[in-house]
Formats: structure tokens, C-alpha cells, sequence
């Protein structure tokens, strides 16, 4: 199976045998209300998929899922991360940075030079730093001034090992 990311974990695409340990995830306390919608986003994302333009990429640490990211092409063509998440015991170990990368690698690969956007609110710092190591554009989200929304230039990293593609 092809996949992206060597360090901290590999990362490659959803398989249907990932269903149960994706719709159990939990990646953060459900409070504060900011929390919950990545998270019931993430647990709903198998079902979504046959019918959507959805995608998945899963961080692993052997059969264990420790990060999910959801996100979809447009026709414009632009890619848009809907969520990212990292089990909150493998918080602060890089999967998330290394999950954005491979939605950036994925990207880059089809749509060279393509925007990869998406939102965060104002106190996930954790994804603000993510963001901001990656050169990200950021400004206040018009409908709602406590979210952010971001955009960074879908480039591959070669002189950065935590996400390069593997065979």
C-alpha cells in the first residue's frame, strides 16, 4: 500500500478495515465547544465517503490509528481540509504537522502549486503553530471573527524528512 510519512508515523489513505477505530476517535475532551466539531467530523468521515468527494488520510502506529485527517478536492481546483486530528495521548509529537504535510504532499502531487485551505479556531494554538511552520496565510473568517481561515502553498518539503512519499 503506498503512503506518505516515515517520522513520527507512517500516514497512507483510509481502508475500510480503519472504519471502527476512526468512528470511535477521540481526539480531544468535548469541551470547549470548539473541540467537538473536528472531532465528530472525523468519527462521521466513513460513512461520508461513498458519497462524497471526501478523503482520508490516517496516521498509524502499527494497527493503531493516532491521527485522521479529512479533506476534499474542488473544481477550482483547491483542496480543502475539513478536519485533522491527533488521539490526545500523541498530542505534541508531530503527527499533525506531519498529517498537514501529507495533505500537502497529496496536493502538490496532483495539482502542482495548488492552495491547500482550511479553518482553526483562534485558540487551537497547536494547529496556529502547525500552520505558521508551514508559511500559511491566515486571516480572521468573516461569518465568524473566532475562527481563522488559512492558506498554504501545496509544495513538497524534500529537505524535511517527517513527510516525503514512500513505495
Amino acid at each position: 500500500m503506498n503512503g506518505y510519512g516515515v517520522l513520527p508515523v507512517p500516514i497512507r489513505f483510509y481502508v475500510e478495515g480503519d472504519k471502527e477505530q476512526v468512528e470511535a476517535f477521540r481526539c480531544s475532551h468535548y469541551s470547549p465547544k470548539w473541540h467537538t466539531r473536528p472531532q465528530k467530523m472525523i468519527r462521521r468521515a466513513p460513512s461520508l465517503l461513498e458519497n462524497s468527494p471526501y478523503e482520508i488520510l490516517i496516521a498509524h502506529d502499527g494497527p493503531e490509528v493516532v491521527g485522521v485527517a479529512v479533506f476534499e478536492f474542488t473544481e477550482e481546483p483547491s483542496c480543502y481540509v475539513w478536519t485533522l486530528g491527533v488521539k490526545r495521548e500523541r498530542q505534541n509529537e508531530g503527527i499533525g504537522k506531519s498529517l498537514k504535510r501529507a495533505v500537502m504532499v497529496v496536493s502538490a502531487d496532483r495539482y502542482p502549486g495548488l492552495s491547500v485551505e482550511s479553518q482553526v479556531h483562534r485558540n487551537n494554538t497547536y494547529m496556529r503553530q502547525i500552520n505558521s511552520g508551514l508559511f500559511a496565510e491566515t486571516e480572521p473568517l468573516r461569518e465568524d471573527p473566532d475562527y481563522l481561515t488559512t492558506v498554504v502553498k501545496a509544495e513538497v518539503f524534500p529537505d524535511n524528512s517527517d513527510v516525503t512519499p514512500s513505495k
